[in-house]
């Protein structure tokens, strides 16, 4: 027993030294091989709900219910946030099918309010003599935040064509924005 020597490092310095190793072996495997960054979303921007979905999806409320229901507002980049269903209803103005969430995205990016009142509004009859009926047919549209049913009601009557109804939207729009 005298002769034996006894070693300063017991089996927990040993285990503590081991795993500084192996964290060291670990960062030097990470600089050798790069590994892509994710895109980091939240639960709440629009790339964070689409990603939870099944594709293809060809149906208007299946994507309103994947983006959290009707008057769930949800971040948007670049922009404030917008309700699912104007989403939704601007996505399926441009296309009947998405097979990714880039799908939806670019979609929704590249349309706009214009094109989703004309798609609303094709084959319905000129002059519009009342709000009644432009509110009707087109009052749940968002134009820029506020529904073209608020803004009906204070365009001038009678509207002849689509791009005196656009106009007059844009310029009723702009007069709420800045009173």
């Amino acid at each position: 027993m005298l002769n034996e020597t006894v070693s300063e490092e017991t089996p927990q310095k040993r285990g503590l030294f081991s795993r500084f190793r192996r964290q060291k072996e670990v960062k030097q495997r990470k600089r050798e091989i790069e590994v892509p960054k994710k895109v980091k979303t939240s639960p709440r921007d629009l790339r964070g709900k689409l990603q939870r979905g099944k594709y293809p999806i060809t149906d208007e409320r299946y994507l309103t219910g994947l983006l959290g229901g009707r008057d769930q507002m949800v971040d948007v980049k670049g922009g404030p946030p917008v309700r699912a269903s104007e989403i939704a209803s601007r996505c399926f103005s441009q296309r009947r099918s998405f097979s990714s969430p880039d799908e939806v995205e670019s979609t929704f990016y590249t349309s706009s309010w214009k094109t989703t009142v004309l798609r609303r509004l094709n084959l319905f009859p000129f002059p519009i003599k009342s709000p009644g009926r432009l509110s009707n047919r087109a009052g749940d549209i968002t134009v820029e935040g506020v529904k073209v049913r608020d803004l009906a009601s204070s365009l001038e009557y009678p509207i002849s064509s689509t791009a005196e109804l656009l106009e007059k939207l844009y310029i009723a729009r702009k007069a709420r924005r800045n009173p």
